[in-house]
């Protein structure tokens, strides 16, 4: 553990990017961690959220030098004709030879002391208990779908089962690794394309009376009514500006010679970008609307499809943006598509998809900083969704 007395440093939106230029280190001490890449920061200073002089980040030193640091992002929550401003805990994280040093705890009752409105998603069931313990209230669980084409590897697992038998005895798993390598190589892609041919197959009739493009930005007359969301509830909401902030900021990076060292998220990846759909249904009066996909590829070539914001008022709209989700799914190799509960749920008219459709959730916590706001009387009422606080950019 790294002794010495624990400082937190204060960093406004105004000052982010010139904070993440200065604290940058190339070569790290020993506990030491760079808090935010310059690409980050540029995209968060960009906000249009966040007024200038917004905490964007608390950093805490020991004897000079930065072991953790915590993010705070604006988002806007919505009811109604009302909207107000909520900070996203983003990005928490403590040098492993800093922990036991009270860093970790300080930066979150620093963040808790902002006297503002704080949420944010629980990963671990860890992180569960420190909230409840620190009066974080729980929103409710934020559930979505996972269509799991991974699933489809079964074939791979006697590969799996031999190789730890193998290593058990001692012998050698080299053979076992190169027939699995070419499996997934071969084998797999070839199972995955079937899977989706059989998966599109209920949704080709939606396709077909459906015109799509793409487009460098999503315009304000492309939303449409939202029907979907129920009487009385609360949302975070996320008009245009903030779409195509995320669009043309982007915080991960396809150039993997720009990773920041000693940085514990991710900030480069061989494959992260963003797709904007302008959507147009064929045949009737319908206005147009549009769809907003994330495509991510790891270092272990598992490619995600995310369904992010989309609006679309018209017959059978779920099953539209469901089939233009899967024709990009198809076209990025996509290992995983995540999608929101009504395009997620629509997914089940394919025997197949049912077969590999999984559900999914995550807890969200939230804190009233202010006792006297929107966001603390409606706290029993906030639909929670794919699309909030800093999911959509990771």
């Amino acid at each position: 553990m790294t002794k010495g007395n624990v400082e937190i440093r204060q960093i406004a939106v105004k000052d982010i990017y010139r904070f993440a230029c200065e604290a940058f280190r190339c070569e790290l001490g020993a506990g030491e961690v760079n808090p935010i890449p310059k690409s980050r920061a540029s995209a968060w200073s960009q906000n249009p959220n966040a007024d200038p002089d917004d905490p964007a980040m608390l950093a805490a030193y020991i004897n000079g030098v930065c072991v953790g640091y915590i993010g705070l992002m604006p988002v806007i929550l919505s009811h109604a004709a009302e909207r107000e401003k909520v900070f996203c805990l983003s990005t928490w994280f403590v040098s492993p030879a800093s922990r036991g040093s009270g860093a970790g705890a300080l930066l979150l009752t620093r963040a808790m002391s902002l006297h503002e409105n704080l949420f944010s998603i629980a990963p671990t069931p860890e992180a569960e208990e420190l909230y409840r313990a620190i009066r974080f209230k729980e929103l409710g669980p934020m559930r979505h779908f996972m269509l799991y084409l991974g699933a489809l590897n079964v074939l791979g697992l006697p590969f799996d089962i031999l190789k730890r038998v193998l290593a058990r005895r001692g012998l050698s798993v080299r053979s076992v690794e190169i027939a699995s390598r070419i499996f997934r190589r071969i084998l797999y892609p070839a199972f995955r394309l079937a899977a989706y041919r059989m998966i599109r197959a209920p949704f080709a009739k939606f396709l077909c009376d459906t015109t799509y493009s793409e487009v460098d930005r999503i315009d304000e007359t492309l939303f449409n009514a939202d029907d979907s969301a129920a009487p009385g509830s609360a949302r975070f909401f996320r008009g245009s500006d903030a779409i195509n902030w995320m669009l043309r900021a982007p915080w991960i990076l396809e150039d993997t010679t720009q990773a920041t060292p000693g940085y514990e998220f991710s900030d480069v990846r061989p494959r992260f970008r963003y797709i904007a759909l302008k959507i147009t249904p064929d045949g009737g009066n319908e206005r147009p609307g549009f769809l907003v996909l994330s495509v991510s590829t790891r270092t272990d070539g598992e490619t995600t499809l995310k369904v992010l914001d989309y609006s679309l008022n018209c017959d059978y709209r779920h099953e539209r943006l469901a089939a233009v989700a899967l024709e990009y799914a198809v076209r990025f190799r996509a290992d995983r598509v995540l999608a929101p509960r009504p395009i997620g749920d629509t997914l089940r008219i394919s025997g197949v998809a049912r077969r590999i459709l999984l559900k999914r959730e995550h807890r969200y916590f939230a804190y009233c900083g202010k006792r006297k706001s929107f966001f603390a009387d409606h706290l029993g009422a906030i639909e929670t969704g794919l699309c909030d606080g800093d999911a959509p950019f990771i």
